[in-house]
């Protein structure tokens, strides 16, 4: 009989540890899956924020040249025009009108990892609280920017070029440099001056927002090699 219970009992621990060994496999099987899962998550996510910081970081170029332009052109007296050479002021007003730069940030990673509740799986608080801001607030602010900045320089900016120097927002340097009106009673008019303070007050906004989104996209990038390397 204590044969019989002791086989039993065996029996039974036996069970009892293949059950518990196989929750443990299963348990460790499912954090190795949703570790990988993050990982492939966070790298499709740092490749397609990549191309978006080279891009961005093209718009910060235009915009730095737009608004430099814009205090030059401002701080031009009448009897200072004639001193520019026709290369310098043709390049003074191409960057003056290269404001209209549009940013189209690539969502489809980030709209995947909020539609599908993936984000779930992403354990690092603070880069999820980072890549919420980018996407959510810096990216859709800038958005709203942009359409502003497109009707001023596509429209209102680019008609005045175009009545008042001969070349529009949309012609190369090299066109505007050869084809471009050097009038020198405008450039010291209060009316360009008027023109240029209504621009250069949104394109700086721009600019600083820009800035401010690189900056982001660069923290945001470390912080996922980080999670990467581990």
């Amino acid at each position: 009989m204590n044969k019989i219970l002791a086989r039993g009992g065996v029996e039974f621990v036996a069970v009892l540890l293949g059950i518990t060994l196989s929750l443990y496999l299963d348990e460790q099987s499912d954090l190795n899956n949703k570790e990988l899962n993050e990982k492939n998550l966070l790298s499709d996510l740092q490749v397609s924020l990549k191309q978006d910081l080279s891009y961005a970081e093209d718009i910060q170029k235009g915009l730095t040249n737009c608004v430099d332009s814009h205090n030059d052109l401002l701080l031009i007296k009448c009897n200072e025009t004639k001193k520019y050479s026709r290369k310098e002021m043709a390049q003074l007003l191409y960057n003056s009108s290269q404001g209209v730069k549009s940013f189209f940030p690539r969502y489809g990673v980030y709209r995947s990892l909020v539609s599908n509740s993936d984000m779930r799986f992403i354990q690092n608080d603070k880069l999820k609280d980072l890549m919420i801001n980018l996407y959510d607030f810096r990216f859709k602010r800038y958005e709203n920017m942009d359409i502003v900045m497109e009707n001023i320089y596509q429209y209102d900016y680019n008609e005045f070029l175009v009545n008042n120097f001969n070349v529009n927002s949309q012609d190369t340097l090299k066109y505007v440099e050869k084809n471009f009106i050097f009038n020198h009673e405008i450039l010291c008019s209060d009316v360009f001056k008027r023109k240029i303070r209504y621009i250069s007050g949104i394109t700086y906004g721009s600019k600083v927002a820009v800035d401010e989104i690189i900056e982001s996209m660069i923290s945001l990038d470390e912080l996922i090699s980080e999670e990467l390397n581990k």
